[in-house]
């Protein structure tokens, strides 16, 4: 069924059997009235009057004392479609009660009703003053249980998702993250006939997953979704059989006579030849309503040739103080139309290299926009309006403006290695040159450890180049393992049985 055809209304035929509307319409209970009512004020409605309806972007929550409520929705074909039937202590509201997305739906009172309301700015005091004893998240498992605050390693054990390794398997490759990086070096490590599994802390797809659409990675000439390109590789790699721990974080690593043990949450041991790092960064998003769409359709947190390209002619934001923020100011300059640089602090003096603060003074095609901050994104699907905000005047611009570039900073999820391999000032893993002890771009301060990906410090933050990275390194182990056969065979067996009497217990 296309997106396209698939209106409110055909979406409750779609869902048919298996919509839940116990879930959808929660019924509460006596005691959360009582929490409630400190926090709203009682309202008689007369039956027909409307609550909100849809596109309005202001509404509060509605709880019905006594009375009746009736939901509907819009179809395409003109007229309305009844959503749902609520009673006394059901609720209505929606989730643009935390933001200001437009109202869905329609709410009616179906008769004379009593109601509480409650105000949006009420309902973020009590979701504060309620936060430390409502009981959620909560998971009910299909035997009826409902486990609160549960760890995602417990959620995907009970469901089955996850595979638990062998203690008494040593593989060829373990490949810490499953973004593009990962799931390259996985797939080209299987089907060489390394014997390899992946460590995934959440779920196949890393940064990269969360992206609507991918529109410029080489064979999608039409683009191609960040989890269905991650779901094809996971396919892809089970094919060659590569093994998966799903949703279980690594926590530490050792290594003993040449064989690596990683320590995953929960005290499992992996034990392995060679690791390659592939658990990426965290980049530093701006705190903007709806950001995540616009992630690789208009926000970016690399400023390549690529980009460069793509912005020829055309008006772009830069944002950040440091210095990959003016690098990147002062490279797009040369081929865009003109360059915002957005900095939230007064100057570029205590953040930026001088060299830097001047050529973006010098230059005619770059504005600086200081004690600023972007208020706004719109466009769709893609980004194509972007508003920013003088935080001292209060003073608004907005612009027709569908690239901008965040270089606000990024952590590696590199904290399980610290003391382990060699890392830069900001915690990215050092790689070749004086850092390596192998002859491999990719290869760390520790024989048999290598890293690829945006872990890796000085690497190119593209999906292509992940992948690129994934797949080269591979051949580094296939040289690392050769030339270090005859000590893996003469001493795995004393590892191993050294290496768990040493390990953790997993109880």
């Amino acid at each position: 069924m296309a997106a396209q055809d698939l209106d409110a209304g055909r979406f409750l035929d779609w869902v048919g059997a298996d919509f839940r509307p116990e879930l959808a319409f929660p019924h509460l209970t006596e005691d959360m009235i009582d929490r409630l009512r400190p926090y709203g004020t009682e309202e008689r409605i007369r039956s027909g009057e409307t609550l909100f309806t849809y596109g309005e972007r202001v509404s509060d929550l509605f709880v019905i004392l006594d009375g009746g409520i009736e939901t509907y929705l819009p179809v395409l074909e003109g007229g309305e479609r009844l959503y749902g039937r609520l009673r006394t202590w059901d609720f209505v509201g929606e989730f643009n009660l935390l933001t200001t997305q437009s109202v869905a739906v329609e709410a009616r009172a179906t008769m004379d009703s009593l109601l509480l309301r409650v105000a949006r700015p009420k309902l973020r005091e009590l979701m504060r003053a309620e936060g430390d004893r409502i009981e959620l998240p909560s998971v009910t498992y299909p035997d009826g249980r409902t486990v609160s605050h549960p760890a995602l390693h417990d959620i995907a054990d009970e469901l089955g998702i996850t595979e638990i390794p062998t203690a008494q398997t040593i593989y060829d490759v373990a490949v810490v993250g499953a973004g593009p990086s990962g799931l390259a070096a996985a797939v080209y490590a299987g089907s060489e006939g390394l014997r390899t599994i992946v460590i995934e802390s959440l779920a196949p797809g890393g940064q990269a997953g969360t992206s609507s659409k991918i529109e410029n990675y080489l064979g999608f000439p039409t683009g191609i979704g960040g989890q269905q390109l991650a779901s094809r590789a996971h396919l892809q790699s089970l094919k060659f059989g590569v093994e998966f721990a799903i949703s279980r974080e690594v926590v530490s690593v050792e290594t003993t006579g040449g064989i690596h043990q990683l320590v995953l949450v929960g005290g499992i041991p992996v034990l392995a030849r060679t690791v390659v790092v592939a658990s990426g960064a965290q980049y530093r998003k701006l705190n903007i309503p709806n950001y995540e769409p616009y992630e690789n359709q208009g926000l970016y947190y690399a400023a390549t040739a690529m980009e460069s390209a793509l912005c020829r002619d055309r008006e772009v934001i830069v944002v950040g103080g440091g210095n990959s923020a003016g690098q990147a100011a002062t490279f797009l300059a040369a081929s865009a139309k003109h360059v915002h640089h957005i900095v939230r602090g007064p100057s570029l003096s205590s953040t930026m290299s001088q060299y830097l603060i001047s050529r973006i003074q010098s230059s005619s095609h770059i504005t600086l926009h200081t004690n600023s901050e972007i208020v706004k994104l719109t466009g769709s699907p893609n980004l194509e309006s972007v508003t920013w905000a003088n935080t001292r005047t209060g003073a608004r611009t907005e612009r027709q403006i569908g690239s901008v570039f965040v270089m606000i900073g990024a952590e590696p999820n590199s904290g399980w290695l610290y003391g382990m391999v060699q890392l830069d000032s900001k915690g990215f893993i050092e790689t070749g040159g004086a850092a390596s002890v192998e002859n491999s771009p990719y290869a760390t301060s520790v024989p048999g450890i290598f890293a690829i990906g945006d872990v890796r410090a000085n690497s190119v933050k593209r999906i292509a180049s992940a992948v690129g990275e994934g797949a080269v390194v591979v051949s580094d182990i296939h040289r690392y393992l050769a030339e270090h056969k005859d000590r893996f065979g003469t001493e795995a067996g004393s590892t191993l049985e050294a290496l768990h009497a040493s390990a953790p217990s997993t109880s």
